[in-house]
């Protein structure tokens, strides 16, 4: 028998690790409803697409729910299909042994394909039991299990049957008056192995049975999940794609169950409810959950609900998985979107291989894009595509196992050999050994080396090592050959350079003296011979007691372990030192400075340095000579050390300031300087002794520093209170100081504390007698009981009077007078003349009176009034007002309005009008005009008013009377039917509305039915109307009497 897997070979690049990554296309193609076939691959290479493409040439099939087709996993190629009772090859023909299986075409979720975990040519399918459909008459109401048998291209055979899924004991488990049709599947961590749920209903008991496909087949046992409610028999149940939820809908109910899942013991945790938010407008009874589908990232979990608002409706319900608990699940609840369906029960959700959300609604498919935004920012395309009829998807779609998804998943027919090798990085001019390891499944292997003595070598077993005569990065590549296909993979070998080992200039040196080697170049060495070195294993042995020329090897290893050599020559010769440190550093710099060579060292300024490095201080400029001595050969060397020139910063004295002074620290230096400040400058205004540090830089990069201590001299003063005392009285004045203080007046003459006897209103100011002058004032009220306070006035009779009388010490009123006692304001109304008695003072006694004289002025009246006038239409006129005050003279503001539109004044009557008003009568003229219209007669109004309290207004309102015909302008009313034009324009939209016999009305919906725009136009208005604001999909409610037009907009993006 020649397996399937031969007929296709895949090449796959890889990187060093030899990891290799697939997309898998097990259900790449769907074929469901009637006549719908779709696939989600391009049309000429296996890459998923945006948007599936419609397939021709494949065999109709009849299904009214849901189904399970089976593609190559590798291709995407349609293999199989089935409808719950029969399985059909991709020619539309029933498989051998595929005939009268136990489900039926009207069932949720009917059938599933399921990819064995270890045999390429072993497909697995499980059936859900049909509840409804007719077909289904006298099938068990059970879960079975087909083990189908890939024996070539089309050629597929059942070889086992009816395997019992819910419980090897009882095979049929449900009762014929019960069950459900929900199946679903995941993969556990290993990506093989399998856990195929099923939720099974018997009599008021419902519980989720668990049962694990490994490369054994299904495991002999199952486990059960008891729920304690009765579950209908419609609606789906999922798994996350990452297996770690699982979720399912009552398709006679309105809720979603959610539970999270354990891959490696099959338990359900954490349950949570929420109910679908459909709003009061729909129709209950219809609002069944049927679909149900999760986000590509498993982070939200969408469901499809029925019911009604103006029409039918499909509805998605988006919910966010990360909700812990039952009023968070519902709480996150937000409809996606919704589409007119004329059926019982919404379409079927199905998460694709293209990484959307899809929703069959007959002759429509409606797509969730972004599906794993929030819930209320997820894309829903109402209309996706559309199937021409006579084909329609039905309200099925096609189950698959959405952890095939996942990243890492992998297909047993997909499997390639794998090639993993260690390649170890060597010198250059040497070999490295090849350790690697083949997959037994390899048949023929190619070896390539390119750059090494080795090209390529034909073996299933790698050769022993690889020689490379040239540093550098080269890619070895290895291709392996098995019965699936070709896999090539890459792994990047590094030769490293050998060190560039240097032990300098060949030397010379004084017959019996020392000399200093040194090798670089490398990281360990050894010198060769080791004869009169310190130390043949470091890069700077010291050679001594020099007897003759000698060649010296030097041998470097790197950190890489590459191993390179130089020589050196040491030959007989005179001795000379080396002097170093020459430099030029700012003054009172240390100076490292040192004389090298020989083995004995003497400073001639300092014969008590015997060292060959020292440290000076760098003053002026000075040259430090050193003898060195090798044996009995002498050198003198020297080393010169210049200061550069300082800034030449003067230093300022510490000082003491009052508070609030300011004090420049500005650096006076002989030199241009770059000056910085350490707590503040150059003004200085401490509250406190403050310490400031001032660092002033030469261009040489020179730098002297200066501290300034500030002192704050403290002085504290405060006055005794303002006061009031009686005229002649003595005063002792007094203050609290830190230091002593005087007395003055504002003219600065002093004033004795002990016979202070002020006889009126007095300032005086108190002063301490430091360097640090600080004042305070004393206000002092002198109250002199003979000279009272007199204030005379005058108001109109009745007419209230504020009287303000100023006092530091209050006013107690007589209470024959009836004002308020203690109040430097009171209000009074007096109808005569009337004189007020007060006294201010001390409660002690010391007062004076305070006399307020009001005398009483006579009321006036002002005389406005308009006469009646008659006015021809369309005429201007002046209109006249009648204005007389009966003595002196007002200042009065004026304003005319009018009863009618029709009647208009000109300027000035828009606004109020100053006029003089004089005893005698005065006439003042105002432009107006009565237009063209139905008003007869109008009323004007005057509206007057004066700042003179002594005034009453008196005006007398006018009345105009029109002259001729009046004009009543009469709407005719056409019979014309509404009708509602609507044009898109992106964030908004407009309507054009014409006809209609009365007042039109404008609602939109959401599709919960919430309104969301309201606009009223009067009977007889025809316009255009802009509409903003509105949902992605809207319900247009247009209304005209008796006359109505409905629109469901879909917002463009």
């Amino acid at each position: 028998m020649q397996s399937h897997r031969r007929y296709l070979i895949l090449l796959v690049l890889v990187s060093i690790c030899g990891v290799q990554a697939y997309a898998q296309m097990e259900y790449a193609t769907w074929v469901f409803g009637s006549g719908a076939h779709i696939s989600f691959l391009a049309k000429d290479k296996p890459v998923y697409i945006e948007h599936p493409r419609k397939l021709i040439n494949i065999p109709t099939m009849e299904a009214s729910e849901g189904v399970a087709v089976y593609s190559h996993p590798c291709t995407g190629e349609l293999m199989m299909y089935s409808d719950g009772r029969n399985v059909f090859n991709e020619t539309g023909f029933v498989i051998d042994g595929g005939s009268n299986l136990i489900g039926g075409e009207s069932s949720t979720q009917g059938a599933l394909f399921i990819t064995d975990p270890d045999d390429p040519d072993i497909v697995w399918l499980v059936v859900a039991p049909d509840l409804t459909g007719e077909q289904n008459a006298g099938r068990p109401h059970a879960y079975g299990g087909y083990k189908i048998l890939i024996e070539g291209p089309g050629q597929y055979r059942v070889i086992e049957r009816e395997i019992p899924m819910t419980n090897p004991d009882r095979p049929y488990l449900m009762q014929a008056d019960s069950g459900t049709e929900k199946l679903t599947a995941t993969h556990l961590e290993n990506q093989l192995d399998v856990w195929v749920a099923m939720l099974v209903t018997q009599g008021a008991t419902s519980r989720i049975i668990f049962r694990l496909l490994t490369k054994d087949g299904f495991a002999p046992t199952a486990i059960e999940y008891e729920l304690g409610w009765r579950v209908g028999p419609a609606g789906a149940m999922k798994f996350s794609p990452n297996g770690r939820h699982l979720a399912f809908v009552e398709g006679d109910q309105r809720f979603i169950h959610l539970f999270d899942f354990d891959k490696r013991t099959a338990r359900l945790s954490n349950a949570r409810s929420a109910r679908i938010p459909l709003q009061s407008q729909w129709n209950g009874a219809l609002s069944r959950a049927y679909g149900l589908s999760f986000s590509p990232q498993s982070r939200n979990v969408f469901v499809s609900a029925r019911g009604t608002l103006s029409f039918q409706s499909s509805v998605v319900v988006g919910f966010d998985v990360s909700a812990t608990t039952s009023a968070a699940l519902e709480a996150s609840g937000n409809v996606a979107g919704g589409i007119s369906v004329y059926n019982s029960w919404s379409g079927a959700l199905q998460l694709a291989p293209n990484g959307w959300v899809y929703m069959c609604a007959g002759e429509y498919v409606s797509r969730i894009r972004n599906a794993d935004n929030p819930p209320n920012e997820v894309q829903f395309d109402m209309i996706s595509f559309r199937f021409d009829a006579p084909t329609s998807g039905r309200i099925g779609l096609p189950s698959a196992v959405e952890s095939t998804y996942m990243p890492g998943y992998l297909a047993p027919r997909c499997r390639l050999p794998v090639v993993t090798m260690d390649v170890p990085a060597i010198c250059e001019g040497t070999c490295s050994p090849i350790n690697a390891t083949v997959t037994p499944d390899a048949k023929r292997v190619v070896w390539y080396f390119p750059g090494s003595t080795t090209d390529s070598v034909v073996s299933v077993t790698p050769p022993d090592r690889v020689c490379y005569p040239k540093a550098g990065t080269y890619v070895a590549n290895v291709v392996a050959t098995s019965d699936n296909g070709t896999s090539q993979f890459q792994y990047t070998l590094t030769v490293n350079s050998l060190p560039n080992v240097d032990a300098g200039e060949d030397k010379s040196a004084c017959f019996g003296g020392s000399i200093q080697l040194r090798a670089r170049g490398a990281k360990t060495y050894r010198w060769s011979p080791g004869t009169l070195l310190s130390d043949s294993t470091i890069d700077t042995p010291l050679l001594r007691n020099h007897d003759g020329p000698r060649t010296y090897v030097v041998t470097g290893i790197d950190t890489n372990g590459c191993i390179n050599t130089d020589t050196i020559m040491v030959s007989i010769g005179p001795f000379t030192g080396t002097g170093q440190g020459d430099t030029t550093v700012c003054p009172k710099t240390e100076v490292q400075i040192s004389a090298t060579g020989g083995s004995g060292c003497r400073w001639l300024d300092n014969p008590s340095i015997t060292s060959n490095q020292r440290t000076v201080i760098a003053e002026g400029t000075r040259t430090y000579r050193a003898e060195l001595s090798d044996g009995a050969c002498v050198d003198t060397v020297s080393v010169t050390v210049r200061a550069h020139a300082g800034p030449g910063l003067l230093r300022r004295n510490d000082t003491v300031i009052c508070r609030g002074d300011v004090v420049d620290i500005t650096p006076v230096t002989e030199l241009p300087v770059t000056v910085r400040y350490e707590r503040g400058g150059p003004k200085a205004a401490p509250i406190q002794k403050t310490q400031y540090i001032v660092h002033v830089t030469t261009s040489q990069g020179c730098t002297e520093s200066d501290t300034i201590e500030i002192d704050v001299e403290v002085v504290t003063l405060e006055a005794m209170s303002d006061t009031t005392i009686c005229a002649g009285d003595r005063l002792v004045l007094s203050a609290v100081s830190s230091h002593s203080v005087r007395w003055t007046d504002t003219s600065g003459l002093p004033i004795s504390t002990a016979e202070f006897r002020p006889t009126k209103d007095t300032t005086v100011i108190c002063t301490t007698n430091t360097s640090c002058v600080k004042r305070d004032t004393v206000e002092i009220s002198v109250i002199d009981p003979t000279q009272p306070r007199r204030i005379d006035t005058s108001t109109c009779a009745g007419v209230p009077l504020s009287l303000v009388v100023p006092s530091r010490h209050g006013i107690r009123w007589t209470a024959n007078n009836s004002l308020a006692f203690n109040a430097d304001t009171v209000t009074v109304t007096p109808t005569a003349p009337t004189t007020y008695h007060g006294r201010e003072g001390l409660e002690t006694g010391c007062y004076k009176d305070v006399f307020i004289a009001i005398s009483i002025e006579p009321l006036r009246t002002v005389h406005v009034s308009i006469p009646d006038l008659n006015v021809e239409s369309g005429e201007p006129v002046d209109v006249p007002m009648f204005v007389r005050a009966t003595q002196d003279t007002a200042r009065v503001r004026v304003r005319l309005t009018a009863s009618s539109r029709d009647f208009v004044f000109g300027s000035p009557s828009y606004g109020d009008t100053l006029i003089s008003v004089t005893p005698e009568v005065d006439t003042i003229y105002f432009p107006a005009e009565f237009f063209l219209g139905t008003d007869t007669i109008v009323d004007v109004t005057i509206a007057a008013s004066t700042d003179n309290l002594c005034y009453i207004i008196q005006p007398d309102h006018g009345r105009i009377l029109r002259e001729g015909c009046a004009t009543e302008l009469r709407p005719v009313k056409l019979g014309i039917p509404l009708q509602v034009e609507l044009r898109d324009r992106g964030e908004r939209i407009e309507l054009g509305i014409t006809g209609g016999m009365s007042e039109t009305i404008i609602q939109c919906f959401d599709l919960l039915g919430r309104l969301l725009v309201e606009r009223r136009l009067p009977a007889g208005a025809r316009e255009h109307v802009e509409l903003s604001g509105l949902a992605r999909q809207t319900i247009i409610l247009v209304r005209n009497g008796a006359e109505s037009e409905q629109i469901l907009h879909q917002q463009r993006e």
